[in-house]
């Protein structure tokens, strides 16, 4: 119901004081129109390929709908590609590698209301118009359907709650994946404790890791990769 906008620093690398840009997008029907109403943007910019943005669209059609654009000079940005729109939607994080991009999101069960959200979905993408599995089996956008080679694990079926923190990338360009899953959607502190987990994709497989405990679900941290194995 309220616009949104787009802001860059006066100077590089300088916080004192911000412009508006007059950002624009173009339509399914090929208009180019302000860019003016997104939610939880997340924007990435690679050497060579411009910016790379991933965000929320309410009602796209799914109640949180995730979707991608880029632009060469952030002001005209691409037709809006929507990822997924499974059932009630989504929450993502997003990064972008050193030859790839990618998401890894949830999804809201429809029986469920937004408070709920489980399994663990990734896709990625070299050239951001065709998406793919970690295993590069072609997916086709928006995905709709629970069952799909993009999830990395089912937590329906573990009846456990999925809450996203990072993604990164290693040296190899190999997504790892920082989450953290819960048995209630009641924040907490309330016992059991909230398990922090990584999912490492290795070239051959996911490989699922505990990293630590804590007492709520909004408990938030950052992926840092010191060297290729730490």
């Amino acid at each position: 119901a309220r616009p949104s906008y787009v802001h860059r620093s006066t100077k590089p690398f300088d916080i004192e004081t911000f412009e508006r840009v007059p950002a624009t997008y173009v339509t399914d029907q090929g208009e180019t129109v302000p860019l003016d109403n997104f939610s939880y943007m997340q924007i990435w910019q690679r050497p060579g390929s411009g910016f790379h943005a991933f965000f929320t669209r309410y009602d796209y059609p799914a109640a949180r709908t995730i979707c991608y654009m880029s632009s060469q000079d952030g002001v005209t940005w691409s037709r809006w590609q929507r990822l997924a729109a499974m059932e009630a939607g989504h929450y993502q994080v997003s990064f972008v590698g050193r030859q790839k991009m990618g998401t890894a999101f949830n999804m809201h069960p429809a029986d469920k209301g937004l408070n709920w959200r489980s399994n663990l979905y990734y896709v990625e993408s070299s050239d951001g118009q065709t998406w793919t599995s970690v295993e590069q089996t072609p997916l086709e956008m928006p995905l709709t359907e629970r069952d799909t080679p993009a999830l990395v694990r089912d937590f329906i079926a573990e009846e456990r709650l999925v809450y996203l923190k990072d993604l990164k990338y290693d040296q190899e360009d190999h997504p790892i994946l920082l989450y953290l899953v819960s048995q209630s959607y009641q924040s907490g502190p309330q016992d059991p404790a909230r398990q922090w987990m990584l999912s490492r994709w290795t070239g051959e497989q996911w490989e699922h890791s505990l990293v630590t405990e804590s007492d709520n679900n909004y408990d938030m941290g950052e992926l840092w990769l010191e060297a290729e194995d730490r």
